[in-house]
């Protein structure tokens, strides 16, 4: 599997061969892309979201700006952060379903069980979620590759591992009181 693209201000030396002027040029770029986040506060400009997935999308965000990773972000990115807010979504939705039915379900001849449908469903659910956290940097593992490729230490020293521990803490405990609700 090939390298993700690294930002150009985050890479050490000069392993693609770019001159100074086209490294500026990539650079000018990026933060062009990075300035545009009008859709990234109001998503509601692109999706419908029912309010739960809102308080994920929100969570999310506010996670990635606690982090110090907002400044890397634009509008497209609220695709991403929707999806991951519905991927979470869906998972909460599985689970009532798993708790309401249980893991095994009869089937049509009643005499056999099979596993609940809702079971792969939150498979599914969670591999989009970490497939697009890892693309943010928001599970140990990319962080620890971020950590390790970047080149700035203001970038590495802007984001706090222990906001996103705290934040990832407290979207569990909310989750865990509404269910008991």
């Amino acid at each position: 599997m090939s390298r993700k693209h690294m930002p150009v201000h985050l890479r050490k030396g000069n392993k693609t061969s770019l001159t100074q002027e086209e490294k500026q040029k990539a650079k000018d770029q990026e933060i062009a892309m990075a300035k545009c986040k009008d859709a990234l506060d109001n998503p509601s400009v692109l999706y419908k979201m029912d309010a739960k997935t809102k308080q994920y999308y929100y969570f999310i965000l506010q996670w990635l700006k606690d982090a110090g990773l907002y400044s890397v972000l634009s509008s497209i990115d609220t695709i991403s952060l929707y999806q991951m807010a519905n991927a979470l979504y869906m998972t909460d939705e599985c689970d009532k379903e798993i708790k309401k039915y249980g893991m095994f379900i009869d089937t049509a001849v009643g005499s056999t069980k099979k596993p609940n449908p809702a079971l792969n469903e939150r498979r599914q659910s969670l591999k989009t979620f970490y497939s697009i956290a890892t693309e943010f940097g928001l599970t140990p593992s990319s962080r620890a590759a971020l950590a390790q490729n970047a080149s700035e230490s203001v970038f590495i020293e802007g984001i706090d591992l222990n906001v996103l521990t705290d934040g990832l803490d407290k979207l569990f405990e909310s989750a865990n009181e509404e269910e008991l609700n």
